[in-house]
């Protein structure tokens, strides 16, 4: 086969893989099963700060995220994509708390979302489906 072939059907392959984990991504919303900090289970303190965390993923690369801290709804807003062919998940929060995020995506079935990333403190996020 030609290599100008075989680069098509590669790029056509991660192409569909990325497609997969998208419609997999953006079929649920998605709640905090447990919440690790540098291996340490905070899960419990995370559900006091964040009551009703919610997170749905878009398919048109919008998320949206909720809490109810004191019992008043908090929505977070911004963009998500995947890189490095599915293996991180961007995210771009808007206003109030802008910044960007990149993840390691360890684990995405249709109802498990595995997540890590290190800043100052290693955070693990297991989240299922709602």
């Amino acid at each position: 086969m030609k290599p100008i072939i075989k680069l098509f059907f590669i790029a056509l392959f991660i192409t569909g893989l990325t497609s997969c984990a998208k419609k997999k991504l953006t079929n649920n919303s998605w709640i905090v099963a447990e919440y690790k900090e540098d291996g340490e289970n905070r899960t419990g303190e995370f559900h006091l700060l964040l009551p009703n965390y919610t997170i749905e993923f878009k398919g048109d690369g919008d998320f949206v995220a909720t809490a109810q801290p004191l019992g008043i709804t908090v929505t977070q807003t911004g963009s998500w994509s995947f890189e490095d062919s599915g293996k991180k998940l961007k995210l771009v929060y808007q206003a109030p708390d802008e910044g960007t995020h990149i993840w390691d995506c360890h684990k995405l079935t249709s109802d498990e979302l595995q997540v890590s990333r290190q800043a100052d403190k290693k955070e693990e996020f297991f989240f299922v489906a709602k």
